[in-house]
C-alpha cells in the first residue's frame, strides 16, 4: 500500500471516486423506490478508511435528494462479510427496521445478503455495494441483489498514459 511506504516517490495514484461510487448507490435506491417511503441502513466500511469515509460522505449527500427515504442507521461493516452479518443482526435485534441497505464494499454486501433470510424473512430486500466482485454478479443474476458499483476496473490504459508522458519529460 501507498500509505505504509516511507521516503519512496510516487508519479501518481490512480484510485476510483469513491464519493460518486456512494452517489451511484443512493441513486440506484432512489430510482428503486421511487416516491414510495423506505428507511435505509448504512453498513459501513473501516471506520478512518479514506475511501469508505467518501462514500459514505457521497451516499449521504445524494439521499438527501430522496426525501421519501430516511436513514435509519448505521452499523460498522468493515468490509467484512462475517462482521457486517453479526452487526445487521445485532441491528434488528435491537432497534430494527429497514427497507433497504447501502454497503461500503460488495463484501460486506454479501453478508449482509447471507442474514437477509434470518433478518427480513422471505421478503425481498434491497441491497447495493461497490466493488463489482464475483460473488455480487452472481447475486445480481439470481435476482437477490440491486446493484453493485465500480468506477472503472480499466485503468491501466491511463496509466500507461500517465507513464509515457512522465518518460517524455511532460509535468
Amino acid at each position: 500500500m501507498v500509505d505504509q511506504e516511507e521516503f519512496k516517490d510516487y508519479l501518481t495514484v490512480i484510485r476510483p471516486d469513491a464519493r460518486w461510487e456512494g452517489e451511484e448507490c443512493a441513486k440506484l435506491l432512489g430510482a428503486y423506490f421511487g416516491g414510495t417511503e423506505a428507511k435505509i441502513l448504512e453498513i459501513q466500511g473501516i471506520a478512518g478508511n479514506s475511501q469508505a469515509q467518501l462514500r459514505s460522505v457521497g451516499f449521504r449527500n445524494q439521499l438527501c435528494e430522496y426525501p421519501n427515504l430516511e436513514l435509519t442507521g448505521a452499523v460498522q461493516g468493515d468490509f467484512d462479510r462475517v462482521t457486517a452479518g453479526s452487526n445487521l443482526q445485532n441491528f434488528v435485534e435491537k432497534s430494527g427496521s429497514f427497507d433497504g441497505i447501502f454497503c461500503s464494499s460488495d463484501e460486506e454486501g454479501i453478508g449482509v445478503l447471507s442474514m437477509i433470510g434470518t433478518a427480513k424473512g422471505t421478503e425481498v430486500c434491497p441491497i447495493v455495494s461497490v466493488n463489482g466482485q464475483q460473488d455480487v454478479k452472481k447475486a445480481l443474476m439470481a435476482g437477490y441483489y440491486l446493484g453493485s458499483v465500480e468506477s472503472s476496473p480499466y485503468l491501466g490504459q491511463e496509466l500507461s498514459s500517465i507513464i509515457r508522458r512522465d518518460m517524455a519529460g511532460e509535468e
